[in-house]
């Protein structure tokens, strides 16, 4: 009588476990779902009922399979081997090592591959082929190894993977030596999981940066196009994923993204060549709307322009200096003109292109890696560079501001527009990265912040899509 009732209300529990697996699953799923579909704002109500839901299900299925598990453990002594207690722990854990493995919880992963072992196994015997199976995958997992398979257009190109690690005096650099890959394509490469940079150099053309995260046990194939030529003053983005937003933030928590390739400025315009645009601009509306204003001091009420009528520059405006005190529209309309000049369909950033551009693929909090020292970044924090520099430094005058693909000043010294509003269809656009007049709290890449309507620190750089630029160039060459 006590096997049949630990055995009926084992059998229960498991089932009831099993369901709330399923349910779990599916949440979690349209959890994703919802988050990726969202650019930014609130979370959405949808999006917090399903959080609710995947917690509520989660935590039923582990109550329900461990009391199932304590059950069928409590049968008489002699019936704890026999094949009915045996079959149904051993589907317990088979279940529960699928459910980790999806959702890639390898601490728990573990205890349940070790219970699948101790239990479910009958002395002497071997394992079923499910059993066995489940086991296959839940070892390659928790060995560590990710399963790499790399194409390359063009072909035949030669591929090294840089260990990514962290120094807090140095930041975020290539380990050496790098792992020589070989000639692409290369299939199913057993890899270490870890942060990789991956350096692909197809004959005389620039070499491709491809920032990437392996996971435990994870089979990833990766495809990399270089392109042929690549726009002077720009740096190359490759397709593929990244980790976008922050845990922290309810209006962009962190997910995987995709994203197509592009271009991105590699540093941002100056005041010299936003001031070539305005000077070719005719209508007196469009010259005032596309001014720059410039505050001097914290003081200031009303900016002062950066130049006069005639274009002749105020007092402390350099010209190799990044431009700032322009509109979200003026820098549009510098991209606009510079498109018309040159033929290339140029645009400011979306927040998303900026982040990815910014942090690589490994969801890095600054450029540099996760470590804050001072000096890395123009800051208001930096005091050397704002009495060496003033309000704004040259480009590329801080050499840890730079990012895993080579772009500069993306942490500090102006901060810059985004074609990204906060919330879907408003009037507020995405301003991103710090300035000298800012604190590190503006730092991290995944920080949004929006700007009076003449921000002193505020600048841009542009992108164009690698598609883009390829039906651009194909008319001229």
């Amino acid at each position: 009588a006590r096997y049949a009732s630990f055995m009926d209300r084992g059998r229960a529990n498991m089932h009831l476990g099993e369901a709330q697996l399923v349910l779990a699953h599916d949440a979690s799923v349209a959890l994703g779902e919802e988050r990726s579909g969202r650019m930014a704002g609130a979370k959405s109500t949808r999006e917090r009922r399903l959080a609710e839901v995947f917690r509520e299900h989660d935590a039923k299925a582990t109550n329900h399979l461990d009391l199932a598990v304590l059950l069928l453990n409590s049968v008489p002594l002699r019936y704890r081997n026999s094949a009915p207690v045996r079959d149904a722990l051993r589907k317990i854990y088979e279940k529960r090592l699928e459910y980790c493995l999806k959702t890639q919880q390898y601490d728990s992963l573990r205890r349940w591959l070790g219970l699948l072992k101790l239990d479910a196994i009958e002395p002497g015997k071997k394992e079923t082929e499910a059993s066995a199976e489940s086991i296959r995958q839940a070892e390659t997992a928790l060995r560590g190894m990710a399963v790499l398979s790399l194409h390359t257009e063009p072909a035949s190109a030669d591929a090294k993977l840089h260990p990514l690690v962290e120094r807090f005096d140095r930041g975020i650099i290539s380990a050496d030596p790098p792992i020589e890959l070989g000639l692409t394509p290369l299939s199913r490469v057993q890899v270490r999981p870890g942060d990789y940079l991956l350096v692909v150099r197809a004959g005389d053309l620039r070499p491709v940066y491809y920032a990437m995260r392996l996971r435990h046990g994870e089979d990833i194939h990766v495809r990399i196009e270089t392109p042929q030529r690549q726009p002077d003053g720009m740096t190359y983005i490759p397709a593929g994923a990244f980790l976008y937003g922050d845990e922290g933030l309810d209006s962009s928590p962190q997910r995987q993204e995709e994203l197509a390739s592009f271009f991105i400025r590699t540093t941002e315009v100056t005041f010299g060549e936003y001031h070539d645009f305005w000077l070719q601009l005719v209508d007196p509306g469009q010259r005032q709307s596309c001014m720059s204003h410039v505050g001097f001091t914290a003081d200031t009420m009303v900016p002062t322009p950066a130049w006069d009528a005639d274009g002749r520059y105020t007092p402390n405006i350099q010209a190799e200096r990044p431009v700032v005190g322009i509109t979200q529209f003026a820098a549009r309309a510098y991209c606009a003109w510079l498109t018309q000049r040159e033929g290339v369909p140029y645009r400011l950033p979306t927040a998303m292109e900026w982040e990815k551009a910014a942090r690589g693929a490994d969801g890095r909090i600054y450029p540099w890696g996760n470590g804050y020292k001072p000096e890395y970044a123009f800051t208001l924090e930096n005091h050397e560079a704002r009495q060496r520099f003033g309000l704004w430094a040259p480009p590329s005058s801080f050499p840890m501001d730079r990012s895993v693909y080579g772009v500069m000043d993306l942490a500090g010294n102006v901060r810059e527009w985004t074609s990204t509003t906060f919330i879907r269809g408003g009037s507020l656009f995405q301003i991103r990265g710090a300035s000298a007049s800012t604190t590190q709290r503006f730092l991290p890449s995944y920080h949004a912040s929006d700007a009076p309507f003449y921000p002193s620190d505020v600048g841009f750089r542009y992108v164009v899509s690698l598609d883009d630029w390829r039906e651009a160039t194909r008319k001229v060459y």
